[in-house]
């Protein structure tokens, strides 16, 4: 039978890019067909090219790179242009180069090889400036293949702060692995590096903990460097760190009180603001949470019997429970 697993129920719905190389819910390749696709070697990833369609609000060719991760569910812009219709920029032949790509087009032909690297060929759309028609060049967007394969990256809210993972296999003349964070996906700084285990057929395990997160949202990956400083990046991982790791309302259902149990990563001022089922504020109190763990009793005898929400809102804090009152 038949999932659903993303994009929108209307028709000719528009791209929605985000940030390149970060991947969101809120992203959406848009309305398009004739596109290219392939799904990577491991089998987790599904990635589209180009295609015919609409592009903020203006339709045809397009030159976008997009994949979709089928573990985390979302789509990643990976490059190309955002506006269609653009020709394309073919530098030396056979010699990569930054300014490289290849011009908006449809019904092409690609593939990978054993290297993951991506060909194109051909298609109808653009080629060098004030040429189009029915195409035949080849290109090959390479994978700039490191000596190890990076089997996984991950990061994970700990409560000493933000937990980052690891794990490769084939580790060959690899020099470091260095972790770089950011708070808006595109400026990254270095916050440590680690140096290989260097067992090349075994697979290594690698933990760092970030123990200063930035407060709310915030980026991490992994840059990986070779002996001959040769370097690629992992995927970009999001984090949403809040100050107050852990909320616990009891008893509930309350009759008179209401203890609130809260894991605060540091000293903060809060709002507790609870609400009825009609969002109108019925109790309003500002506390103070410590570092650490913090219990609260809150009155509620003079609540009428029924289902409230608790809001505890502060400058780095939020959370969201319900309770019912006896």
């Amino acid at each position: 039978m038949w999932s659903w697993h993303n994009g929108q129920i209307i028709g000719s719905s528009i791209p929605k890019y985000g940030l390149q190389n970060v991947g969101s819910p809120d992203n959406n390749p848009g309305k398009r067909n004739a596109i290219l696709a392939w799904i990577n070697s491991s089998k987790d990833k599904l990635y589209l090219f180009g295609g015919n369609g609409l592009y903020n609000y203006s339709g045809n060719y397009a030159s976008d790179l997009w994949y979709y991760d089928i573990k985390n569910s979302f789509w990643v812009w990976v490059k190309g242009d955002t506006a269609t219709e653009n020709y394309g920029h073919y530098g030396t032949l056979g010699v990569p180069g930054t300014e490289n790509k290849p011009g908006g087009r449809y019904l092409s032909t690609s593939w990978t090889d054993q290297n993951e690297n991506i060909w194109l060929f051909g298609g109808v759309g653009f080629a060098a400036a004030d040429e189009s028609g029915f195409l035949n060049d080849l290109w090959n967007l390479g994978n700039n293949v490191l000596p190890l394969t990076l089997i996984s990256f991950d990061a994970g809210l700990i409560s000493s702060g933000v937990s980052i993972k690891w794990q490769t296999q084939n580790e060959t003349n690899i020099s470091t692995f260095e972790i770089e964070k950011s708070t808006d996906g595109r400026n990254f700084i270095s916050i440590n590096n680690l140096y290989p285990h260097g067992h090349a057929a075994s697979i290594n395990n690698y933990a760092f903990i970030d123990s200063f997160p930035f407060l709310g949202r915030s980026y991490y990956r992994l840059k990986i460097i070779d002996l001959d400083g040769k370097y690629k990046f992992s995927a970009v991982r999001q984090i949403v760190y809040n100050s107050v790791s852990f909320i616990k309302l009891y008893p509930n259902p309350a009759n008179d009180i209401l203890t609130i149990y809260a894991e605060s990563h540091n000293d903060n001022e809060v709002s507790v603001v609870v609400s009825d089922i009609k969002g109108a504020s019925v109790l309003i109190k500002n506390i103070r949470l410590n570092k650490g763990q913090n219990t609260y009793k809150l009155q509620v005898s003079g609540l009428s019997k029924g289902l409230y929400i608790l809001n505890v809102i502060g400058s780095d804090a939020s959370a969201k429970l319900s309770f019912l009152k006896q």
